[in-house]
Parts: structure tokens; C-alpha cells; sequence
């Protein structure tokens, strides 16, 4: 099994940031090898260059293949509605980040992914 997933590799947001709250929740968490983890964010880059699409780029990416944000959340609207108590927003949310890096993977391995670049640099 492989983990597609997108920037979820340092200790503040990503696998070991899930593992370590588990432990403190007094759980024993499953550790993903490295090597079953694929992130998205890097492939695209190493596939069409780190200008490939303008900062913040899953939100550019998204209005520039026409997928629809909705209930998206940004990274400061996650933590406001944390702040507001706002969990089945967050879940929503998370929910469709996971059908955004599909509807973004897809294209990317058909080769027919949008970006402001019109050539690949390799492909993997």
C-alpha cells in the first residue's frame, strides 16, 4: 500500500505529528514506512519544475483545473474553525483536501494537469 498525500512530512503537520498525538493519547500508532509515503506537492514539482503553478498551489491548482473548492478550508480557516469548535467543518474539510489530491493525481498521471508550464521534466 502507498500514502499519497500532500506536504505531510516534518514533526508540526504530517505522519510524525499524527503518530506523536496518538502516543499522547496513550495509543500505540502504526508508523508508515517513508518509502510507502508519496507526496504529491514534491512529485509535481520534480515533474514540471518548482514554477509550475503560483504560491499557495493546491488552491492555484485548484481554480486552474476548474475543481471546486467546496468546503475547502485554508490553513488559517482550519484554525479558526478549531478556534470556534467547528469539527464537522474541519472534517468536511478534510474530507475534500482527500478528493482534491485525487482530482489533481489523476490529470497529473494522464498528463493532462494544467499548470502554468507546457513541458514535463521527467517523468516517474
Amino acid at each position: 500500500m502507498r500514502y499519497l498525500h500532500w506536504n505531510m512530512r516534518d514533526i508540526n503537520y504530517g505522519f510524525a505529528a499524527i503518530e506523536h498525538r496518538f502516543r499522547v493519547l496513550h495509543g500505540d500508532p502504526v508508523v508508515v514506512d517513508d518509502d510507502k509515503k508519496i507526496d504529491l506537492a514534491r512529485v509535481l514539482i520534480d515533474i514540471y519544475g518548482v514554477a509550475y503553478i503560483g504560491h499557495p498551489r493546491l488552491e492555484n491548482l485548484l481554480a486552474k483545473n476548474s475543481i471546486r473548492p467546496r468546503d475547502f478550508l485554508t490553513g488559517p480557516q482550519e484554525a479558526e474553525a478549531f478556534e470556534n469548535r467547528n469539527f464537522v467543518g474541519l472534517h468536511q474539510s478534510t474530507l475534500r483536501k482527500v478528493d482534491v489530491i485525487a482530482n489533481i493525481a489523476e490529470p497529473a498521471h494522464e498528463r493532462h494537469l494544467k499548470t502554468n508550464t507546457s513541458w514535463w521534466i521527467c517523468c516517474r
